[in-house]
């Protein structure tokens, strides 16, 4: 009887190790992406072995990472945890899902647990067998001290784990792994009204495979998209802080706004924020400006301004007092420049004179016109 109670024993312990052994998982590094200041990627894991489940017990994912690309006294930050690995502490069935860095043997290392603790009803989650990488189980976002390196993301293969609820063993599988460049650093990005042109200026702190800067343009509260207008090379890499700048020149009274496109050398690009400045504004005033370029041959701009919106016209005349051109008629708008172009192609040479008038007040400029 003992003998056969023995061998009961035997086969129940060779059953569960077959189970046990059947028990096999995938983990994944997916999406690494990185804008300068910070480093973030998605940690994914699934289940592969064909029958029975896999419930997640004590789970460390540990990674290797640029020692000297990262800011290791702030603290990773985690997000879109699985609600099924993560809880309250000491309540749930698991701890909350934990991010850190740990030191292992003088090197510093990214490490992510998962702790279940069967505190409440003591079931454990099963882990999915979705193709192709499971379920996510978070987001993990490092602060970037040094963008002119690169990530040096890898599995630390002998300190990554996956247990069962009941610390059983299972096999795993690490995959991926990501060595992108930590990109541009941009620290500011300015834009400034100098009558009719745009001053833009940037500066970065540190540059990664900076290919360089496309510049894009729309008119405010025209419904317009964003234009590509200039590019500006870049510095491909470099630790030091650099500043940039671009004037967009000739432009007509409106708002506008900017932004900066940053381009590396794969290709791979990010937007800045979008600037917005108002060209062409101008005292609440009645003035008539000088015509630009003046003489001129054919055409020239005249500008004027009004002190509140309202009808005016603007004319011209020759030294005979005769009408020879309307520019404007209609409501003009107050606070910036309104513009209109003179073309005098089919006029002979000679003096001529704009007149504006606005609200029973009138102005007037010469005109010198020389072919």
């Amino acid at each position: 009887m003992k003998v056969l109670r023995t061998a009961v024993i035997l086969v129940l312990a060779l059953m569960s190790v077959s189970v046990y052994a059947q028990r096999t998982a995938s983990h994944y590094i997916l999406n690494p992406t990185a804008d300068g200041t910070t480093y973030s990627f998605e940690v994914w894991s699934q289940r592969t072995n064909a029958t029975g489940s896999l419930l997640v017990g004590i789970t460390s994912y540990i990674f290797d990472v640029n020692q000297a690309g990262f800011d290791f006294l702030t603290p990773p930050v985690l997000s879109n945890v699985n609600t099924k690995y993560t809880g309250a502490l000491g309540v749930d069935d698991y701890d909350p899902m934990k991010a850190e860095f740990v030191n292992v043997g003088g090197v510093n290392k990214l490490a992510i647990t998962v702790k279940f603790t069967g505190n409440n009803t003591g079931l454990a989650s099963a882990l999915v067998t979705t193709a192709p990488n499971g379920e996510q189980m978070c987001t993990v976002s490092l602060t970037v001290a040094n963008a002119t390196l690169t990530s040096s993301l890898a599995w630390d293969l002998t300190n990554s784990a996956m247990t069962t609820s009941n610390l059983a063993p299972n096999t795993d599988t690490f995959v991926g792994s990501d060595n992108s460049a930590l990109p541009v650093q941009l620290t500011s990005f300015t834009a400034a009204a100098d009558f009719r042109a745009a001053e833009l200026r940037w500066s970065t702190s540190t540059e990664a495979d900076n290919h360089g800067f496309e510049i894009e343009r729309r008119e405010v509260g025209g419904g317009g998209a964003w234009t590509k207008i200039a590019f500006v090379p870049g510095a491909g890499t470099s630790s030091s802080a650099r500043d940039y700048s671009y004037r967009d020149v000739n432009l007509p009274p409106g708002r506008y706004a900017y932004q900066i496109k940053q381009v590396d050398n794969g290709g791979s690009y990010s937007y800045s924020g979008s600037v917005e400045i108002e060209i062409g504004a101008a005292a609440r005033e009645f003035a008539l400006t000088d015509a630009f370029p003046n003489p001129f041959n054919p055409a020239t701009t005249i500008e004027f301004s009004v002190p509140s919106d309202g009808f005016a016209t603007l004319k011209v005349f020759n030294v005979l007092g005769q009408e020879v051109a309307t520019l404007f008629e209609g409501i003009a708008t107050a606070g910036r420049f309104n513009q209109a172009r003179f073309d005098a192609t089919n006029l002979p040479t000679g003096l001529y004179f704009s007149r504006l008038e606005f609200d029973g007040r009138s102005m007037m400029k010469k005109l010198m016109l020389t072919k």
